[in-house]
């Protein structure tokens, strides 16, 4: 079962509740000696671990490619659009992130290493880390048929691409 990690914004109760209730993934809330934590420290934990991170900070991958470098668990980042005048929250988070999980109800199954994944309501873009930088490998429109095969694809490319899927990796 995949393991996912709240941050402190995305760190709602009833956000990781509603997440534990579904089964299919086992969702932690921010330990307390992270709250006060630099974002190099959560995602330190979150490579110990191997918990996919769950955060609303579009910057996270941007500003530690080097903690991301040697290979994560994965982002998963939600967010807005780009033109929205206000900012998410944690109500109209997991709404997105419900609507993600019925149009791809294999979410939870897919490699995430070293992809760090932007869901917003009509795209899904798509970075890994390589070579210290952060490289966009795809950017879906999620009202095409077949975007959610677009993403696994994308999505396993970038974990073979780290050496997961490779023979002996």
């Amino acid at each position: 079962m995949k393991a996912v990690q709240l941050d402190k914004n995305t760190n709602d109760r009833r956000l990781a509740q509603r997440c534990n209730q579904e089964g299919l993934v086992s969702c932690f809330r921010l330990p307390r000696r992270l709250a006060e934590a630099d974002d190099d420290a959560l995602l330190a934990s979150c490579i110990e671990t191997g918990r996919l991170l769950l955060t609303f900070d579009r910057r996270i991958a941007e500003d530690h490619t080097t903690a991301l470098a040697a290979g994560f668990p994965g982002v998963m980042i939600l967010a807005l659009e780009d033109t929205a005048r206000h900012t998410i929250t944690t109500k109209s988070a997991a709404t997105l992130l419900a609507t993600f999980k019925t149009e791809f109800p294999r979410w939870h199954d897919v490699p995430w290493l070293n992809s760090v994944v932007e869901l917003q309501a009509r795209f899904v873009s798509v970075w890994r880390v390589e070579k210290g930088a952060l490289l966009r490998t795809g950017l879906i429109a999620r009202e095409h048929v077949g975007w959610q095969e677009a993403l696994l694809r994308l999505m396993e490319s970038n974990a073979f691409d780290h050496g997961a899927g490779a023979p002996g990796g």
